[in-house]
């Protein structure tokens, strides 16, 4: 009985040394299956997207420029998350075109191991669509630096200012316009609409940006009949005054 175990043991061995071998050589023409989908997918192919209906064309290595991202993925051809094309050769993404070419853009001139900081739209009612745009594609947030640009339509004049100038202003509704957290109208192109006078507004920017401290009263009218305009945009817009 001993030896008719030693012979079914052996039998098994023989079959585990079979098996092992035959995945041992699958695993060998999976690697170079692999290795020649890899050649033959160039990091500088065009790939067509169709995005929001708009048809856009990048090379995949810009796709895949932060290989641990989302979108990477999409566009990996090894990875097991990778997006199939349409009929027409086309990727289909639902997003605002416009909003993933202000993407595409700053992907375009990414350097390798250059720090990523995406910049947000010019248009603050964009921010919220941009940032869900890249959480979806797993790419980092971007940061609100106090020289970002703030387009504002003012009484119907386009004016730009700097984000640090606007919260300059503590407690203040430029404050909360500043940190887009001020609930307001906007224009067409999105941008917050204030209902001032243009100038009178810029006299206060300027003062703003001559880096004059509210907190003296150092804010100073214009010299004409714009004062008292002057002194009821400031109580809008909650900035101390004499």
């Amino acid at each position: 009985m001993c030896q008719r175990a030693m012979q079914s043991l052996a039998k098994e061995k023989n079959k585990l040394k079979v098996a092992k071998r035959e995945l041992q050589s699958k695993q060998r023409e999976f690697e170079i299956e692999l290795k020649h989908v890899q050649n033959l997918v160039d990091g500088r192919d065009l790939i067509r997207l169709n995005v929001g209906g708009r048809i856009i064309v990048t090379r995949r290595e810009t796709l895949t420029k932060l290989p641990n991202s989302t979108l990477a993925s999409f566009f990996n051809p090894s990875s097991p998350d990778r997006l199939f094309a349409n009929e027409d050769g086309s990727y289909f993404l639902d997003y605002n075109p416009v909003l993933f070419s202000h993407l595409l853009d700053q992907l375009r001139v990414l350097k390798t191991n250059e720090s990523v900081v995406f910049r947000p739209p010019l248009s603050s009612s964009s921010s919220k669509p941009f940032n869900q745009i890249l959480q979806d594609f797993g790419l980092p947030l971007p940061q609100r630096l106090e020289n970002d640009v703030i387009a504002l339509n003012v009484g119907g004049k386009s004016i730009a200012t700097l984000r640090k100038t606007l919260t300059g202003v503590p407690d203040s509704n430029l404050a909360l316009l500043g940190s887009n957290s001020l609930e307001v109208s906007r224009d067409r192109l999105g941008r917050p609409f204030l209902d001032y006078n243009p100038i009178v507004f810029l006299h206060l920017l300027d003062q703003l940006r001559e880096g004059k401290k509210i907190n003296d009263n150092s804010l100073k009218p214009l010299a004409n009949e714009s004062q008292n305009a002057f002194f009821a945009m400031l109580k809008a817009l909650a900035v101390p005054s004499k």
